[in-house]
């Protein structure tokens, strides 16, 4: 039993992902989670299933609803808890934006330097792209990845404040998608 944000897919699955809300204890401790904003944050933890197991949340724009050569900027803040924190070559988070064709062949992605045990813990960090969608482009994947290596490692990133804009033909640029998830979410079984 989990909350899920509304609007966003899970690859492959939703079951390593849910939303944590301000005030609640971070796992089995007496820490307490705060949101960067507002009062919700996305959390996500490896799938344990094996080696290099990927760990995505995204948004789909489909039948070229971005066009090829269109410019975008995607940012989002990031943190890593001192309760299950993630470490230094362990897990790892990007953003990014995956393309593919028509028939969904994939043509490439662009990402975020990582987030990673490097990073301070209980801080939040801003992450951030350039992107510019490819030619053949049809179908646009916008979200976060989760790098596990293996199973024996562990820890949790949260997420807040997500958003991608246009960054072409408009000096304040077209905003494409807001992802607080505070209040977009729905509890799933």
């Amino acid at each position: 039993w989990q909350y899920l944000p509304h609007d966003w897919i899970g690859y492959p699955h939703q079951n390593s992902q849910a939303i944590s809300f301000n005030g609640e204890t971070i796992g089995f401790s007496d820490e307490i989670f705060i949101p960067l904003d507002g009062d919700a944050s996305l959390r996500i933890w490896g799938l344990y299933e094996g080696e290099n197991t990927e760990n995505n949340i995204f948004q789909e724009w489909n039948d070229s609803q971005i066009e090829p050569g269109t410019n975008l900027f995607i940012e989002a803040a990031l943190m890593s808890h001192s309760v299950n924190p993630i470490v230094a070559e362990g897990v790892r988070v990007v953003l990014f934006a995956k393309y593919f064709d028509t028939d969904y062949e994939f043509l490439g992605m662009e990402t975020s330097e990582p987030f990673d045990g490097y990073h301070s813990t209980d801080v939040w960090h801003w992450k951030g792209l350039d992107a510019v969608v490819p030619e053949n482009a049809s179908n646009v994947q916008v979200g976060a990845m989760l790098i596990q290596p293996s199973n024996d490692d562990h820890g949790m990133v949260y997420i807040d404040n997500f958003y991608m804009e246009r960054t072409d033909d408009d000096p304040e640029g077209e905003l494409l998608h807001v992802g607080e998830f505070e209040g977009h979410h729905y509890y799933a079984s």
